[in-house]
């Protein structure tokens, strides 16, 4: 039976990494994970034998985590590891370069992501602000990494009363909607036409019960039929642009709330 509640996706990395730092002892669970971390660029290699030999854990440790998490296997849980390891680098390393160079090019990108910002209209900048303050809860739902730059929002809401939910699990997202009702506003981010959530999510964000909102950086999101309203924080589709509007965007919001 499945102990640890989570509907892992392509995320395994990322929940195991969460588990061992906010776990308070060195159970056998934990033992586990750490493995499953530090083996992970080579996971390939690894059988269950192998692991419980070389980190000494009991072969009945790791399957009784193993069926914790939900998997049948070994070979279930190796699966989602290299689909995990594969989310989580998303683009190649890029190389090293000069001090100067490294100065220039973020000089550059600020001037960038400043003339983007600018475009952003002053009144979808009202209706943010009017919806946030008008909702008790708010639902972010986005990638992993558009989920962290929004966690510094959400200390700043929380703080002001407010319930705020960062949220890039499909599993975690569909139960939000399921429960979402006239006083809270679902918040969508999408940097470019990047979507990380499941299908099941798209198709129930279209729902009267509550308000939903898109924050983008497409001229033309193909998904935002299914928002009440659609706000433009920038206007661009490379990735690593994308989420610094992001980040800037909502500097400004914390600003004015």
């Amino acid at each position: 039976m499945k102990y640890y509640n989570v509907d892992f996706g392509s995320y395994l990395l990322h929940w195991l990494t969460m588990f061992v730092n906010t776990s308070e002892d060195m159970t056998n669970d934990v033992m586990v994970a750490r493995a499953l971390i530090e083996l992970r660029d080579e996971i390939e290699d690894w059988s269950q034998d192998d692991i419980a030999e070389a980190y000494f854990i009991s072969q009945a440790s790791i399957s009784r985590f193993i069926k914790k998490l939900g998997f049948k296997n070994f070979n279930e849980v190796r699966t989602a590891l290299k689909k995990s390891q594969m989310v989580t680098t998303m683009q190649e390393p890029q190389r090293a370069v000069s001090y100067e160079a490294a100065v220039h090019g973020l000089h550059d990108e600020l001037i960038r992501i400043t003339d983007s910002l600018l475009e952003v209209k002053r009144e979808d900048i009202e209706e943010v602000l009017n919806e946030i303050r008008s909702h008790k809860n708010i639902w972010f739902l986005g990638s992993e990494l558009s989920m962290s730059i929004t966690r510094l929002m959400q200390l700043k809401l929380t703080g002001q009363g407010k319930n705020v939910y960062t949220l890039f699990s499909g599993d975690m997202q569909t139960k939000a909607l399921e429960k979402a009702g006239k006083d809270d506003l679902v918040i969508v981010i999408s940097i470019g036409q990047r979507w990380f959530t499941v299908t099941d999510v798209r198709n129930r964000l279209r729902d009267d019960s509550y308000t939903s909102m898109l924050w983008t950086t497409a001229k033309e999101h193909q998904e935002e039929h299914r928002f009440d309203r659609v706000i433009r924080i920038g206007s661009t589709e490379d990735l690593d642009l994308g989420y610094n509007c992001l980040m800037q965007f909502e500097m400004l919001i914390n600003k004015l709330i």
